[in-house]
């Protein structure tokens, strides 16, 4: 969950040649994670400041996939595990909101902003955008610095990091992330941002029980 960690502000490049990271009101986003024993795949959509729908499965330890769905209005939460909508928060939900990317002004992985300055790139389609893809390898100082900051303690986590962010030329937007480190795996992407297509609701009140 070390990405997560670095959702700051980021100020562009230093060249001009992208600018800073655009505000996101509205996007949809799909993300997976994996793990010894586990996946999780979700899709969902977050209008800012604090809604979120969200919907997908898991497997835990080789088991049955469990498919779930997840509102999230102004700090309300309600999920769906096939029995229907109930509030709160399970197991199972409480993964799904630790790895989508969603929140006001979410930007992970901007603190490396200032690395891709240095680093060659590849430009890339990822959905509608047009993108620089660059490659980051954890054993280099600098993107440890970036990811940890003062957390030097932490630097070990990063032995074996490997992470591709493709930055949209249009937003400065990070629009795709993919991050693998031993046995863990996180990968995200973003799409129609901003757009006024999106309309997160509660459940009606006939839903819940």
């Amino acid at each position: 969950m070390l990405l997560l960690a670095t959702a700051c502000g980021g100020d562009g490049f230093r060249d001009g040649s992208l600018p800073p990271p655009a505000e996101l009101d509205s996007y949809r986003f799909e993300a997976r994670m994996e793990e010894p024993g586990s996946t999780l795949s979700v899709t969902g959509a977050f209008m800012a400041p604090d809604r979120l729908y969200a919907e997908g499965e898991a497997t835990q330890d080789g088991g049955a996939p469990e498919a779930i769905r997840l509102v999230v209005i102004e700090g309300a939460t309600w999920y769906d595990t096939g029995s229907g909508w109930q509030a709160g928060v399970n197991q199972l939900a409480a993964r799904v909101t630790g790895i989508v990317p969603a929140g006001q002004g979410f930007n992970p992985g901007s603190g490396v902003y200032p690395l891709l300055d240095e680093l060659p790139f590849e430009h890339e389609g990822v959905g509608d955008f047009t993108t620089r893809r660059f490659a980051l390898d954890g054993r280099d100082l600098d993107v440890q610095d970036a990811l940890l900051g003062p957390d030097t303690e932490a630097a070990d986590e990063l032995a074996d990091l490997e992470m591709t962010v493709w930055v949209d030329e249009s937003t400065g937007r990070i629009v795709r992330s993919a991050t693998a480190a031993g046995d863990f795996a996180l990968s995200w992407e973003l799409w129609d941002l901003n757009t006024d297509r999106i309309q997160i609701n509660p459940p009606q009140p006939a839903e819940l029980p």
